[in-house]
């Protein structure tokens, strides 16, 4: 879900690339991953934290789009996006097939 920026360790996130060029993303705080719930190809399926497997669903893909970037799964072909393209705090994250909207705009940074 998406939350208001508050400098604790689970809004901070490690980037991996695989053999593949695709980015698995693990969170500090817990040390799990981003999925799709159960590697589902559906629009709307929310993503969650589990355990690395491997799996392609945990896999991403960074497409540049101006300066911002889409995030799409490697298992679906979906993008990363916030449900409804809401700005409040604990939107779900989801994915969602490319539609041009800002939900689906992300613009990583890097800590120190």
């Amino acid at each position: 879900m998406q939350w208001t920026l508050d400098g604790s360790q689970d809004q901070v996130w490690t980037l991996s690339q695989t053999a593949t060029g695709a980015y698995v993303f693990t969170d500090v705080n817990s040390r799990l991953v981003i999925g799709v719930t159960g590697a589902s190809l559906s629009e709307g399926t929310p993503l969650i934290q589990w355990a690395s497997d491997s799996s392609t669903d945990q896999n991403w893909y960074f497409i540049p789009s101006g300066v911002f970037w889409i995030i799409q799964d490697v298992n679906s072909g979906l993008n990363m996006d916030i449900s409804g393209a809401s700005t409040s705090p604990g939107a779900d994250a989801i994915q969602w097939p490319a539609d041009g909207s800002q939900s689906q705009l992300w613009s990583p940074t890097q800590t120190t």
